[in-house]
């Protein structure tokens, strides 16, 4: 309403499931608007992301509904900002270009990724969050996901993964996150270098070996100073390769993923979103 009482005229579509969004986004003729507007998280977009080949042919704005909103973070957008606020940040906001990650499992085809790509423990919280949900009517919040992220951590076991960086040396990790947003989980900073607009992915390295020690990284995230902590090593890449022995957890942008192996490549400028200038430090 407040965005019609500027002057623009506004379409509204209701995504039901996953994939949902995507179809719709491939239908729209790319003379049809002139900026997209997602409503709800990392995941969403995710979808709409991959309606059609990148680049999509309008920049992309996001009103921050989901549960960590990672991407929105780097863009300087707060969550349950007043309507007529929210109105007014859509409209003046300028485009700026920022890079996708394309994402290939061994025998499927590519798809693009925004935030991060995390294998092993990373893998299995949010596979074991996505189970709960699908049998709950709760809707999300970090509140509802404690004990079952803790009992993730807490059960251990996760196999070595090779990851190869750049095509030249393979390093051995227990588990691995590919970061192209700075954020992770919302709460977690664990690649200072990492920026949607880098020269480079930032690929963090856990070398944990037991349940105490993730539980100790997780505090040393919480902290802010976990890219210090002797068990991971952070690398910048423009290609990642992971294999591991068996399958190992895997999630793409808040959701499960397919299996290893993976192959992720940095693609510069493949997407247009909509930010606050100047944006807010």
């Amino acid at each position: 309403e407040h965005i019609r009482a500027r002057g623009h005229e506004v379409t509204s579509y209701g995504t039901k499931a996953a994939g949902d969004g995507s179809r719709h986004v491939a239908a729209l003729a790319p003379d049809s608007l002139d900026r997209l507007i997602v409503v709800g998280g990392d995941g969403t977009l995710h979808d709409v992301v991959n309606a059609r080949p990148a680049p999509l042919p309008w920049p992309v704005g996001i009103l921050p509904a989901g549960t960590a909103n990672l991407v929105a973070r780097e863009l300087g957008i707060a969550p349950n900002l007043a309507p007529q606020r929210s109105a007014d940040m859509l409209i003046e906001a300028q485009g700026w270009p920022v890079n996708l990650m394309e994402v290939e499992h061994r025998g499927e085809s590519p798809y693009y990724a925004v935030a991060n790509v995390g294998v092993g423990i990373d893998g299995r919280i949010v596979r074991t969050i996505s189970d709960l949900r699908a049998g709950s009517a709760q809707s999300g919040g970090y509140l509802h996901w404690i004990r079952p992220i803790w009992r993730s951590i807490w059960k251990g076991g996760l196999g070595p993964l090779s990851v190869t960086v750049d095509g030249e040396r393979t390093w051995r990790a227990t588990s691995c996150v590919v970061q192209n947003a700075y954020s992770y989980g919302g709460v977690f900073r664990l690649a200072p270098a990492a920026a949607l607009d880098g020269d480079t992915l930032q690929v963090c390295l856990f070398r944990n070996r037991t349940s105490r020690d993730l539980l100790r990284m997780v505090a040393q995230g919480l902290t802010r100073t976990i890219h210090r902590a002797r068990d991971i090593r952070i690398l910048p890449a423009r290609q990642v390769e992971l294999s591991a022995q068996g399958r190992a957890p895997t999630q793409v942008d808040g959701d499960p993923a397919g299996p290893t192996d993976i192959r992720i490549r940095l693609r510069r400028g493949a997407l247009t979103l909509l930010r606050q200038v100047p944006v807010p430090a």
